[in-house]
């Protein structure tokens, strides 16, 4: 660190005291961190062990193979060392609640997770204009040589040639893939156990210390790992299908109440000139789906139904246009107020039946606002945030369309919230599509 330089000539020597770690375990109830009150608590690495005495003997046994990951609180700790990273030494009380302790696991069994965080990677973007990969380097003092350094940029450059070589340096201990990690689809865990604050070119910065936790695996991935070192170099072009293997499934949501016609032949015409644009392998590679809403059908029999389902399998989008011109006809029956049951379709549209491999958008058309979560016609007891939690969840993209009808300008701030916040760019709150 840059402090080094200054030396400790004419330094008063001080006294070696033992290391405050700010954990204070009373005996009643969970051991508590000073600074932040809360309790402090562990996640068990795979395949350990619960003792019923400070003892690692398979007699002392009381659980084995807890699940991993899974936070316990600690009740007391003994002879804990955690200098040593990779071999810390000591015992930990634990429970899975607050109420009592049920055994002892060892410290080399458990993180100490202070924070009761988590890191996730963003996306890194694309490869040209797009952030590099993470580094996870072996000590603090490693990874601050490298912020303090006067060419960090430089040194960084040469950091990740190095390793894109397979020559990376005994201080870099692992990477994040090249190519994207999307932790909803396959699962990673990188617990916070400590930081520290710094600045980096006059921005305010975090150096974290992680533990690495993969399923049903001991260790971590690090590039001392072969396989791992191989695949964490695979480029964001090159890994998983090319454009010509690209699935895609859209699925558009559309409302079918009577001001709604023109706007289904226009849908209509546009899939037709899409579709007839189509090669063969294109055409292969698309898969379409309909669903249609209107309003509570119970309340309002006249509409026949609240949504409709008009694709229990996905088709191409020949059979997709012979829908639109023939079963997605707009109802000449009116509802009872103005909005529509946009939730319930949305709602219909998640559960199609989407291909696994296949990029997933949904697509939502509609002029009116949809009735909030509670009200006597929502019948999906549903409102746009659970939906979008849940379009999230599903890795589904809704794009959305909402058609204001100059008549109804009184609906128009509500329907457009609730279409942005369905439409919501993830990892961007601020964005809509």
């Amino acid at each position: 660190a840059l402090w080094d330089l200054e030396g400790d000539m004419g330094h008063t020597p001080v006294a070696s005291e033992p290391r405050d770690d700010g954990i204070r375990c009373a005996g009643e109830g969970p051991c508590v961190e000073s600074s932040t009150a809360l309790a402090l608590r562990v996640l068990p690495r795979p395949f350990s062990h619960v003792y019923a005495q400070r003892k690692a003997d398979e007699s002392a046994i009381i659980e084995a193979n807890v699940a991993a990951f899974r936070p316990l609180y600690v009740f007391a700790r003994e002879g804990v060392e955690l200098d040593r990273a990779g071999d810390p030494r000591g015992w930990y009380q634990v429970g899975a609640g607050r109420e009592a302790p049920v055994g002892w696991m060892q410290a080399r069994d458990v993180f100490e997770w202070r924070q009761a965080l988590l890191v996730s990677y963003t996306h890194p973007g694309d490869p040209i204009e797009g952030r590099s990969p993470v580094l996870m380097f072996q000590d603090l003092s490693s990874l601050e040589s490298l912020v303090d350094d006067m060419d960090m940029a430089g040194r960084a450059r040469s950091l990740y040639a190095d390793i894109r070589q397979g020559e990376a340096p005994a201080s870099v201990v692992s990477m994040e893939p090249e190519r994207f990690v999307d932790i909803t689809r396959q699962f990673y865990m990188l617990p916070i156990l400590d930081w520290e604050q710094t600045r980096i070119q006059g921005d305010d910065a975090r150096l974290l210390q992680l533990a690495a936790a993969v399923p049903r695996a001991r260790g971590a991935d690090t590039l001392d790992n072969p396989e791992y070192a191989s695949q964490s170099r695979v480029a964001r072009g090159e890994a998983g299908a090319g454009l010509t293997d690209l699935q895609v499934d859209i699925v558009f949501v559309m409302d079918t109440t009577r001001s709604m016609q023109p706007f289904i032949d226009m849908t209509r015409d546009a899939v037709a000139r899409m579709t007839r644009q189509f090669t063969d392998e294109a055409a292969a590679r698309f898969r379409f789906g309909l669903v249609t809403y209107r309003d509570n059908s119970e309340i309002i029999p006249a509409l026949e139904y609240a949504t409709r389902n008009h694709t229990p399998e996905l088709v191409d989008g020949e059979a997709l246009v012979d829908l639109l011109s023939n079963s997605a006809r707009a109802t000449q029956a009116g509802s009872l107020d103005y909005p529509e049951e946009v939730f319930a379709g949305v709602d219909v549209a998640l559960r199609s039946a989407w291909r696994p491999d296949a990029l997933r958008f949904m697509i939502l058309v509609g002029d009116a606002s949809a009735h909030p979560k509670g009200h006597a016609q929502n019948v999906s007891g549903k409102d746009e945030v659970d939906l979008r939690r849940e379009l999230d969840d599903a890795q589904v993209h809704l794009l959305s369309l909402h058609l204001q009808d100059p008549r109804a300008e009184a609906d128009h701030p509500v329907a457009d919230a609730q279409f942005r916040h369905l439409s919501r760019v993830r990892g961007d709150a601020g964005r809509s599509a």
